[in-house]
């Protein structure tokens, strides 16, 4: 769906625009925990399977999808209940990504208020951010394996 393709650029975009900007203010991401991938394409693969299903498809399930309709059943889904539930969420994405220090939890949060918004106008489509949020990990891990990090 171009919605999908759309996260991924975006995602992109964050990553290779306002992560450098964020990391002269805020110092770099720490990706030193995934240094032994780079070169490694059985690791990747392995890490790459993994990260389908515990972010790409848990993730989305479990914030996007269940989190979208506990907020929807408690709050409505008025445009200021939409609002709330985008930046509500966003924060609790993010805070569950606190490892990756202050730069990496501004680019998260801004992708994740990317990633509420697509779903709400998708129409709630579950597949689309699954499918977005594959992307965007592939496109991250296949950078990890050639070391542009």
């Amino acid at each position: 769906s171009y919605w999908a393709f759309l996260i991924f650029i975006v995602g992109v975009l964050v990553g290779k625009i306002v992560v450098p900007f964020l990391e002269t203010i805020f110092g770099a991401i720490d990706y030193s925990a995934y240094g032994a991938l780079e070169g490694n394409k059985e690791a990747v693969i392995q890490l790459w399977i993994y990260a389908m299903i515990s972010a790409a498809f848990a993730e989305e399930v479990i914030f996007r999808g269940y989190f979208c309709y506990l907020f929807e059943k408690f709050m409505g889904t008025s445009k200021i209940a939409n609002i709330s539930m985008v930046i509500v969420g966003s924060l609790i994405f993010t805070f569950a990504h606190f490892s990756q220090g202050i730069t990496g939890l501004i680019s998260i949060f801004m992708v994740s208020l990317l990633f509420y918004t697509v779903y709400i106008l998708s129409g709630k489509n579950i597949y689309t951010t699954i499918l977005g949020h594959a992307l965007i990990d592939t496109f991250g891990l296949y950078q990890i394996y050639l070391g542009n990090f």
